[in-house]
């Protein structure tokens, strides 16, 4: 098979070409377990689908398209991220502006077991730390238990992509700015692994019982205190409540998340 263009496939064999529509790309994992589920381009969407946005582009409500949570929302104008048309994969992301900008949604997400992935590009290091994503409950410090956790933690100020649960676990080199990955995040009941394109970090135990009621994009909560914002391009997010068997896992980044943005593992 060669040549994907749009939903197009040029099948080529000796002496003649075939044109053959395929259908529009889908997570191949829609279940019960699936908890949240975002992103800001997809075959068979629309821009107003998947988002509530200004003139401006300002983005107001990212929503959801499967699982059993809220949308991400920002009411405040001031503080809403930018839709841009092209990110560094040429395809739509949200912007944040490591200033003020976030995003919040509701998820609850309960028991010992999460698979989270994860699509986008940093732009600019933010500091000695930043976060791309945080998920636990109001009024927490996601940094000292092990009920919440921070998938998306960036340190050493930009050399470590990693993520914390009372303390720093699983972890891997920043790819750099601008450079587009596809980056997945595992708790197993036992064992947090991270996976960059693909390739699985070394294995940090982490144990306890997750009691999250909350995600935000594009920064950390110290409890109720904004902290650590981002200046990232956040393409897709996807979490559920299992820890993914690697077939499930290379399966969603390689046929799915890697095709859906181009190519990035």
């Amino acid at each position: 098979m060669s040549g994907i263009s749009s939903n197009t496939i040029t099948r080529s064999g000796v002496g003649k070409s075939i044109n053959a529509f395929r259908p529009p790309l889908i997570n191949p994992f829609i279940n019960s377990s699936l908890k949240w589920h975002v992103k800001a381009f997809g075959e068979g969407y629309s821009k107003s689908d998947l988002f509530d946005v200004s003139e401006s582009d300002l983005v107001k409500e990212w929503k959801t398209i499967n699982g059993t949570s809220g949308n991400a929302i920002q009411l405040i104008e001031a503080k809403q991220p930018l839709y841009i048309e092209s990110s560094a994969n040429g395809k739509p992301a949200i912007r944040f502006d490591k200033i003020d900008d976030f995003l919040e949604a509701i998820v609850n997400i309960t028991g010992t077991k999460i698979t989270a992935f994860f699509v986008g590009s940093r732009i600019s290091v933010s500091g000695n730390t930043s976060n791309y994503t945080t998920y636990n409950t109001a009024n927490s410090n996601d940094f000292q238990f092990t009920d919440s956790f921070v998938p998306g933690f960036e340190a050493g100020p930009g050399n470590i992509l990693g993520a914390v649960r009372n303390g720093l676990k699983a972890s891997t080199s920043n790819p750099g700015n601008n450079t587009p990955y596809v980056y997945t995040v595992k708790f197993d009941g036992t064992n947090n692994t991270v996976y960059l394109n693909g390739v699985a970090s070394t294995p940090v135990a982490s144990t306890g019982n997750f009691d999250i009621n909350r995600v935000l994009l594009g920064v950390r909560f110290i409890g109720s205190t904004q902290a650590n914002f981002a200046n990232v391009d956040i393409q897709e997010i996807i979490i559920y409540d299992i820890d993914f068997n690697d077939a499930d896992r290379i399966k969603m980044e390689s046929e799915y998340l890697s095709v859906q943005w181009e190519d990035i593992t």
